[in-house]
């Protein structure tokens, strides 16, 4: 009897040691890193889109549209009946019309706090004229700290919109679709890659939507699905902060 026990024992351990063995090959031969396999409950992903509105834009807010996910569009000056007509689009549908640059001429615009202002109220003015909306979320072209913008600057800035009501964000994933060509497919795996760096948080992505960035509308559907299947919810942002 006490034999018969023995073997029991050393069968269920054999065949734990090969499932675990088994396990660990698939995920292995998968690629599949484990942190991909953990789904994000209760954390948020909000898409941003800059440089718009162009003639991606309908294609982006098509897809949003059909997956059912709101967004934020870091917009420029618009000046065509078709950018116009997208500005209020974009609202319709329930995004964050959102204040990027009326020139997006960073190298003017970086020149002292005047020529920001002045550039900056110059797209709120515009916005307001043709919408009707008065936007309070905004985005620093090159971000709050870039090249063009002396540390100074970009200090006052920050301080100006605090004290106006304005509320700026930056990003976490920056996927680089503003570096030469990037196809669909690399611009998502880009997304996805950073995006298993960073679990247990909320995440901006920053996407640019102009018509040199062809590969964005392709990229969209799977950047949704990666991150619906692990549990996050879709936002806009606002200017409660993020």
């Amino acid at each position: 009897m006490f034999c018969v026990i023995r073997t029991k024992k050393a069968l269920l351990i054999l065949v734990s040691l090969i499932l675990a063995a088994l396990l660990g090959l698939t995920l292995i031969r998968g690629h599949i890193p484990l942190a991909q396999a953990i789904k994000q409950e209760n954390y948020t992903v909000y898409l941003t889109f800059d440089d718009g509105p162009s003639v991606v834009t309908i294609e982006v807010l098509d897809i949003l549209q059909e997956e059912n996910v709101p967004a934020t569009f870091f917009v420029i000056g618009a000046t065509t009946e078709r950018g116009l007509s997208l500005y209020n689009r974009i609202l319709e549908e329930g995004h964050t019309l959102a204040m990027h640059s009326y020139s997006h001429d960073s190298k003017d615009i970086y020149r002292s706090m005047e020529d920001y202002l002045n550039d900056f109220h110059r797209l709120e003015d515009w916005i307001a004229e043709n919408t009707g909306v008065s936007p309070k979320v905004c985005r620093m072209p090159g971000g709050s700290k870039n090249t063009y913008c002396p540390e100074w600057l970009g200090a006052q800035i920050a301080e100006y919109f605090d004290q106006n009501g304005y509320a700026y964000y930056d990003w976490d994933i920056d996927p680089k679709d503003w570096e030469g060509h990037v196809s669909s497919g690399e611009l998502a795996r880009r997304i996805i890659q950073q995006a298993e760096q960073m679990p247990n948080q909320d995440i901006i992505v920053l996407l640019h939507d102009n018509t040199t960035r062809t590969a964005l509308p392709g990229a969209l559907p799977q950047v949704i699905e990666y991150f619906r299947e692990r549990g996050y919810t879709f936002a806009a942002l606002d200017e409660k902060g993020k």
